[in-house]
């Protein structure tokens, strides 16, 4: 058993978040989001997401309130008895739900049916 201290260890999970915050920008900055009653802030990395703010094809869904499904990834340091997060670690890898347009397409068909 050594004294030496522990290195923060990576983390990767999917959660389900309710979005409180979201940063309707075509770049990487922190949304708020909650989970299990607990209030965090996470970078958005998720590409296909800031495509879409960028493209203005962003699901009307991502608002606040809304729930979502992520992969997230942090980092944990371990105090002696417990892993705990670090704060301001959270990324969002990728947004599992809701998802965004595949492509920039019109919302309606020209053609009527």
């Amino acid at each position: 058993v050594t004294d030496a201290p522990y290195k923060p260890e990576p983390r990767t999970a999917t959660w389900d978040v309710t979005l409180i915050k979201p940063v309707l920008m075509p770049i990487a900055r922190r949304w708020r989001f909650v989970r299990d009653g607990i209030e965090f802030s996470a970078e958005m990395q998720d590409k296909n997401i800031l495509q879409a703010i960028h493209d203005k094809t962003l699901p009307i869904q991502i608002a606040e309130g809304v729930t979502m499904k992520v992969e997230i990834t942090y980092r944990e340091i371990y105090t002696g008895s417990a892993w705990v997060p670090i704060p301001g670690s959270y990324k969002i890898k990728r947004v599992l739900h809701p998802l965004p347009p595949l492509s920039a397409g019109p919302l309606f068909s020209p053609h009527r049916p």
